[in-house]
């Protein structure tokens, strides 16, 4: 469509490049050969010359504004609103509007003659072409107004100027002055609406070797609004490894068929527990942003899929998270990092608090009191919501997690790794801290990692230990652990809190570390049998490991002490849903009492029994547990077991080891790969 006018511009047009971030990345969409809906920019002259008669009262008003005083702000949004709605647009600009969005109407190909014979109930007012209304500012303001279904000449001209007026909305002057940007004219694009069937995000560089790919049914406003979490599914780059998390979903935004603007509906219960994308949709958006990558660097685009096909409605410079190295203290909780840097602080759980907030999940109403956080915790939420995009922008660091966390507590996060840690309570917030001394061992003393010199042997009432990250010439944080969690073997003697916890022993001891840690694997043994003589349930993150002879349809895991358990691996897997290796017994089987724990991995009869067995569960989808020795760690994550567990005195060296290796299984296929 072409339009050569004062105002508006086409998609195609090269001016197009100048006016903002969302219409100079739609212009490089149509070079690179992309299709788009039809549409047209409202350029920024449009907006300047709009404003021009009232810039010098706006520039008053903003220039009294008391930034801290919500009425002095809701005051002045008010007065700028009210100003922008009583200004009609000029004769020539409202022309120029109207004949672009006719131009998109469905009859404006259709001749005459059969528009007045067979189609006249369209020209009765159904040809009303439905448009999308998007900001194009040339810097990121995720606060203006969008939106998705816009119906009629009246409709058109009263959301251009509602766009306007969100130029200088309470929220969006706060976000302004506290990024210190000045207000500019910004564009629009108006584009054809598509009634989306799904709809979403993909970040083609999340971090170093991951995409992330978010998606929802419906429009992509439920996601962006948080009103729904997104199913994220993070894509190795190089492997061919993909992790998924799939949520409850109940309610979509789609369009409303007979007037302007959008509507919800119940998403059908068959649907909303299955992965919104099917494994060829996923492919095909990776695809997408690879390609795309490779001509325009690292970014994020929007997209959405109508009866099969999908549509790339916008795309723009994202960068991923960088590491910032490790934060002193015991690390508690892996997280999904959102927004970078680190916090330190008390924990707050109510809005507007100070510190390090947690909350359940957060909107971008909330910026008066999220700007005053120094970090932000959520359990839910959306990496391409609005209010991730104004943390990021604030430099405010924000993950998301679900660690066991009570308030005053003190803790930092990493919004660039996504690790929390817990701070021990002798090392004050606001100080610095020191650096862990070096052993000779390479071991941490207990004063290192925030140990009181008399540890209780009362395993009940003992408060949570945390430990620090070993210093290394390789950084943990730099290099997550992708496919191994590295967990703790709890006894009585001693613990520390990890991502995930191995309880041997009495029932009551699995039921109180269940507060404290997100999973805990109780492995029933000759002690816990002797507790477990009561009826209480158990907590739903307990995961019970019974011996297998006593393997029934309730358990969720099964104990693996013999090659005869192995072979009988295939009846065990029907239900359970976690292996555990009792590596002591195995050993001692296949070798005799005299072999000890240490270098079993190194042992050729284990080995071969370890790796046929896990290629077993592997092939019927299982998680495989291990207790490991730090000596024996490197062959047991090349072999491919999901979980290991350490003793507490290497958890610290056994995630850098871990680390390495899996990085060097990295390099080596990708040499592989290279060579071939």
């Amino acid at each position: 469509m072409q339009i050569l006018c004062m105002y508006v511009l086409g998609l195609d047009d090269a001016a197009v490049a100048d006016e903002g971030q969302h219409a100079a990345g739609l212009s490089k969409l149509l070079r690179a050969g992309f299709s788009q809906p039809d549409g047209f920019v409202l350029s920024k002259s449009a907006c300047r010359d709009f404003f021009s008669p009232m810039r010098q009262k706006i520039d008053q008003i903003i220039a009294n504004i008391n930034y801290e005083d919500h009425e002095s702000l809701n005051r002045a949004s008010e007065q700028i609103e009210n100003m922008i709605f009583s200004r009609p647009l000029s004769s020539d600009m409202r022309s120029e509007i109207l004949k672009a969005y006719r131009g998109m109407s469905y009859t404006a190909n259709i001749s005459e003659e059969i528009l007045k014979t067979k189609l006249r109930f369209i020209s009765a007012g159904m040809e009303k072409t439905a448009v999308c209304i998007r900001p194009s500012p040339r810097e990121p303001e995720p606060l203006l107004a969008r939106f998705s279904n816009v119906k009629g000449d009246d409709e058109l001209i009263f959301s251009i100027k509602s766009y306007w007026a969100s130029l200088f909305s309470p929220n969006a002057l706060y976000y302004r002055h506290k990024r210190q940007l000045s207000y500019e004219p910004t564009a629009v694009v108006v584009q054809k609406t598509i009634n989306a069937e799904k709809s979403g995000f993909t970040i083609t560089s999340f971090n170093k070797t991951q995409t992330l790919v978010e998606a929802v049914y419906g429009l992509v406003d439920s996601l962006r609004r948080n009103e729904q979490i997104a199913d994220k599914y993070f894509c190795h780059k190089i492997l061919d490894e993909k992790i998924k998390k799939i949520y409850k979903k109940t309610e979509k935004r789609v369009i409303d068929p007979i007037r302007s603007g959008v509507t919800k509906e119940t998403i059908p219960s068959r649907d909303q527990e299955r992965p919104v994308l099917s494994e060829n949709e996923l492919d095909k958006l990776i695809e997408i942003g690879n390609d795309l990558e490779s001509s325009f660097g690292p970014l994020r685009y929007e997209w959405c899929i109508l009866r099969g096909k999908i549509y790339i409605t916008a795309i723009e410079p994202f960068f991923g998270q960088e590491g910032h190295g490790i934060i002193e203290g015991g690390k508690i909780a892996d997280a999904i990092p959102v927004s970078g840097g680190t916090a330190k602080g008390r924990v707050s759980m109510q809005e507007g608090g100070s510190g390090i907030v947690f909350l359940e999940k957060i909107s971008e109403n909330m910026l008066f009191d999220l700007a005053k956080a120094d970090g932000v915790i959520t359990k839910s939420g959306n990496i391409s919501s609005i209010v991730s995009d104004i943390l990021r922008d604030l430099r405010i660091p924000y993950v998301i997690a679900s660690p066991y966390l009570q308030p005053g507590e003190n803790v930092a996060i990493d919004g660039s790794t996504g690790l929390i840690y817990m701070i021990p309570e002798q090392q004050t917030y606001g100080t610095s801290y020191s650096q862990p001394t070096e052993h000779a061992t390479g071991q941490l003393s207990d004063k290192d990692l925030g140990i009181p010199e008399t540890v209780s042997t009362d395993i009940l009432s003992m408060p949570p230990i945390s430990g620090q990250e070993k210093s290394s010439d390789y950084s943990v944080a730099n290099e997550p652990i992708t496919a191994t969690e590295i967990g703790c073997f709890l006894n009585k003697e001693s613990y520390v809190q990890a991502k995930n916890l191995l309880v041997h022993g009495p029932k009551n001891l699995a039921i109180t570390m269940s507060g404290r840690a997100p999973l805990v694997f109780w492995l029933q043994d000759k002690v816990g049998a002797r507790y477990d003589d009561y009826n209480e349930p158990l907590p739903a993150n307990i995961v019970k490991i019974d011996k297998p002879e006593e393997f029934g349809p309730e358990s969720k895991a099964v104990a693996i002490r013999t090659p005869n358990d192995i072979s009988n691996l295939e009846k065990f897997l029907s239900t359970a849903d976690y292996m555990y290796f009792d590596m002591d017994s195995l050993i001692r089987f296949i070798v005799g009492d005299a072999y000890a724990l240490e270098s079993t991995a190194s042992n050729e009869s284990v080995r071969r029994v370890l790796s046929n067995a896990r290629r077993v569960v592997k092939d019927r989808g299982r998680k495989s547990l291990i207790f490991s020795t730090l000596e024996d760690l490197p062959e047991f994550v090349k072999i491919g077991i999901d979980i290991i567990f350490v003793p507490e005195q290497d958890l610290n060296e056994a995630r850098i080891v871990a680390a390495k290796t899996e990085r060097e299984m990295l390099l080596e296929l990708w040499r592989e790969r290279k060579n071939s």
